[in-house]
Parts: structure tokens; sequence; C-alpha cells
């Protein structure tokens, strides 16, 4: 935490001040453009600790990402989305919700590698679980 104490800080002011803000994107440019005022009157230098990557046009930070990951529960995944937050699941799904998927999970205790596959090339996430190997039998 202590890494990121001057972000830490400026994002607790920025709830104190304006309240929350649903949209990340939103935030993180808030955030951002703060920084960029702040490096052009400081010699170059950003206030906070957050590293910013340019990304399809978008400014993003390396903080970490919050993933809302819940099977067959579309109702809070809406709301967790509308929070901000990203959408994740175990695949293959019993009941997923009509977002964007960024996160699959597996099936730990019974793998199905073929469903697990065949799910992740319908939906195409942005990041995956890789199964390990606890028995020789897998």
């Amino acid at each position: 935490m202590s890494e990121y104490l001057r972000l830490c800080k400026s994002l607790e002011y920025l709830v104190e001040r304006y309240g929350p803000i649903v949209e990340r994107l939103r935030f993180v440019m808030f955030v951002y453009l703060v920084d960029l005022e702040w490096s052009r009157l400081h010699d170059g230098k950003p206030y906070t600790e957050a590293r910013y990557q340019r990304w399809n046009r978008i400014v993003a930070t390396s903080a970490p990402s919050l993933i809302w990951c819940a099977d067959g529960n579309p109702v809070h995944s809406r709301i967790a989305y509308a929070a901000g937050w990203l959408y994740g699941v175990r695949l293959p799904a019993r009941g997923m919700a009509d977002l964007p998927l960024t996160f699959a999970d597996q099936n730990w205790k019974k793998p199905d590698r073929q469903r697990y596959m065949t799910a992740l090339a319908r939906h195409r996430p942005s990041l995956a679980t890789v199964l390990d190997w606890e028995w020789e039998v897998q």
C-alpha cells in the first residue's frame, strides 16, 4: 500500500470532493489529467506513483483492476459492472450476463479442458486461467 501512497490519497480526495465516480475509465482519466497538469508545473514528474500506458487512444494506469467473477448471477454481475468492476465468470457458465467478458476461470476440482477451450473460443476473454496439474492423471 505504501508504494502507491500518493495515488491512494489522490483517489480518496477525489471521492470525498466529487462523490463516487462510477465509470472506472473516467476515474483514471481524472487522475491522469491532474497528474499531467502537475507534471507540467513540476519538472515533468507526476504527483502520483501511477504509471500510465496509452492503449487504443485511451490512457490506462497500471493500478490493480477489480474483477467481479460470479457464474450464474447476472443481476449482481450487472450491478458490479455498473460500479466499474470488470466482468468474469467460470466457463462453461450456467448463467452469464450480457456484458463484455474480461476474465474466464475454470472448475479446478472437476476440469473439463475441451468444454473450457470451446467456451474460451466462443467468448474470447482478455484473461483466462490455466489449469494447474495436481495429479499425474491430469
